[in-house]
């Protein structure tokens, strides 16, 4: 299971900040398949959507959610409740093959899972389409039932949340 990672922030650091884990990941071109990001909705698409430009290798990707439409292997969403219907319409098109080589980029934000959606994305997760990725931003990892989060980079950016040193280098 992944470690939770937590960081505190200042209010300053908000719009400049890149987590140490994701800006890692850009830098070494090696991407988790699944990343739970934790915090406030607006700096979590900000990282998903600096994550998904290197993943893309573009910059056409707009960090704005109403221009994203120019790369066919992105999508962005915003559920309420994520239910079965969506769980099973994330899995049609992540089965499905890219436009280009470099993979697909899947960012949703949502604000709640039930039983049998979150047992859909679950295994969805288990066995993860070559060159897919998955960004899902919630409020808070409790959101999601341990199962799930265990399949999940699963990386907190709360302002205000506290971690040890050790913390950040596990």
């Amino acid at each position: 299971m992944l470690p939770i990672l937590f960081l505190k922030l200042s209010k300053d650091c908000y719009t400049d900040f890149m987590h140490p884990i994701l800006k890692a990941h850009i830098e070494k071109r090696e991407f988790h398949h699944a990343y739970l990001l934790c915090g406030g909705a607006e700096m979590c698409k900000k990282q998903a959507f600096e994550v998904a430009d290197a993943i893309l290798n573009t910059n056409t990707i707009s960090r704005q959610p109403l221009d994203i439409g120019v790369n066919p292997d992105f999508s962005y969403n915003k559920f309420g409740l994520f239910g079965i219907d969506d769980s099973h319409n994330l899995a049609n098109r992540a089965n499905k093959k890219s436009f280009s080589d470099e993979g697909k980029v899947f960012v949703m934000e949502i604000f709640s899972f039930n039983m049998e959606s979150s047992n859909a994305l679950l295994k969805l997760l288990e066995d993860p389409t070559e060159k897919t990725y998955f960004f899902i931003i919630v409020s808070s990892a409790d959101v999601v039932i341990p199962t799930l989060r265990s399949r999940f980079a699963v990386i907190d950016l709360r302002l205000g949340s506290s971690a040890s040193k050790s913390d950040l280098e596990a």
